[in-house]
């Protein structure tokens, strides 16, 4: 196994064994995440750019207030401005 990959599964195996939602804003990790649909909490794949990171506590705090509950269960995009929720299992 690369060794990229045996730091996603050994991610992976923390976030499942924590019954927790994973949060990563490593594209390539969302994309093996989401690839291989291990049964999970979910995914919260974090896209912002340099130049709006000020933003990014607040608008995760605010994810979680507004959509908390839908973030269980399925892979979420956040990005300025925007949250895409998609199901995951």
């Amino acid at each position: 196994m690369p060794k990229c990959e045996f730091i996603f599964a050994r991610a992976l195996r923390v976030a499942v064994e924590g019954d927790r939602v994973l949060i990563t804003e490593d594209s390539d990790f969302g994309e093996w995440v989401f690839a291989h649909r291990e049964k999970m909490k979910g995914v919260l794949f974090i896209r912002f750019p340099g130049n709006t990171r000020s933003e990014l506590g607040e608008t995760v705090v605010l994810l979680i207030e507004k959509h908390g509950m839908d973030l269980v269960g399925n892979f979420t995009v956040l990005q300025p401005g925007r949250a895409r929720i998609r199901e995951y299992q």
